[in-house]
């Protein structure tokens, strides 16, 4: 199976077009024949092909896809020769590119959680979820990693929820719901006074009393698995006290209930953005994009997708495959036949 059968077509007009299309075409042809396999000429052909793209600038474009697929393959051949930091970039770079695939994000919470680095597993596999919500295996990557954590009852339940939303197995389905209910259960014996709980905290939110208003929410989401605007409240006050990671954890929490909300969406776009990473920020612009479409909003949203999308295309323009012997070609060549990195 190939990655790329049908993407590239030949433009109708236009010299720079035409080599364009004939540099994607070309690239291609280094990865898709077995007797001239060189995925370090597919990549110099890829690039020629992306620099005069009338595209780059679009995550969905054509030589975007082809670079992106040449450092899957190559940053799953340096995970097998035991090169986790090379990897590490390379497949940052596929995402750079295409960030549409849930099989990068597995491999870069792989390497980071091996690494210790827990914390940046979880960033890795939440955002991968944000751009790939039907990924199976990315929804359970985050549900393992919550269950190992100290979390609430709802929590858990909420991760069941987003599985079984996704789960197509009438069996696996049958399963899911009945911890769903076994989970509401509990959860309905432990919390009281909800009506109550909402009250008091979005009663401080709107005094902007930031600190009991953080210790509310946090009481009051311990239980909550169907309202996501109270994550979005709570991620606020936590804004307010400085407290940025706990700010973006509340986020994500509410996009586990919806991950459609626009406002969510926003917020971490903005936080993203005023930290200079430019990918995660552009992810989550996109999706509020999507959500609402016709948004007055979004012109603004789509000028700084521009610029994140331009900032990154000036720190991607070099060429990452060096030289390689034809046991290494031969090596990666099989492992794109197998098409590994396409298992997710």
């Amino acid at each position: 199976t190939l990655f790329f059968y049908g993407y590239f077509k030949l433009p109708k007009s236009g010299i720079e077009l035409i080599r364009h299309s004939d540099y994607c075409n070309l690239g291609l042809s280094y990865m898709k024949n077995n007797k001239r396999f060189n995925i370090q000429k597919a990549e110099i052909n890829a690039l020629q092909c992306w620099e005069i793209d009338p595209d780059r600038y679009i995550l969905e474009g054509y030589s975007r896809k082809l670079l992106a697929a040449i450092y899957d393959i190559y940053g799953y051949y340096l995970l097998q020769e035991n090169n986790k930091s090379d990897a590490h970039k390379i497949l940052l770079d596929s995402l750079l590119f295409n960030p549409y695939r849930p099989g990068p994000y597995r491999l870069l919470a792989i390497i980071r959680s091996n690494e210790g680095d827990k914390a940046n597993a979880e960033e890795i596999v939440r955002l991968g979820i944000t751009a790939n919500p039907q990924s199976k295996v990315l929804n359970s990557m985050l549900a393992d990693i919550y269950m190992y954590k100290a979390g609430s009852e709802a929590l858990k339940a909420i991760m069941v929820k987003r599985i079984l939303s996704i789960e197509t197995d009438e069996r696996r389905q049958n399963d899911l719901s009945n911890q769903l209910n076994l989970l509401r259960v509990e959860i309905n014996k432990s919390r009281r006074n909800l009506t109550e709980q909402v009250e008091e905290a979005q009663k401080f939110y709107m005094q902007k009393k930031w600190e009991k208003a953080v210790r509310a929410y946090k009481k009051l989401n311990s239980w909550n698995l169907d309202q996501e605007e109270l994550f979005l409240e709570q991620g606020i006050a936590y804004q307010n006290i400085n407290d940025w990671d706990s700010s973006v954890d509340a986020f994500y929490r509410g996009l586990l209930i919806q991950p459609n909300n626009y406002e969510l969406n926003i917020l971490l776009g903005n936080y993203y953005f005023s930290k200079n990473k430019w990918f995660p920020a552009t992810i989550h612009y996109q999706k509020a994009i999507r959500s609402i479409p016709k948004r007055n909003d979004n012109e603004n949203l789509r000028k700084k997708i521009q610029i994140s999308l331009k900032t990154m295309v000036n720190s991607s323009q070099s060429q990452r495959i060096g030289n390689l012997s034809k046991d290494q070609q031969s090596k990666i060549r099989d492992l794109y036949k197998t098409n590994v990195t396409l298992k997710n």
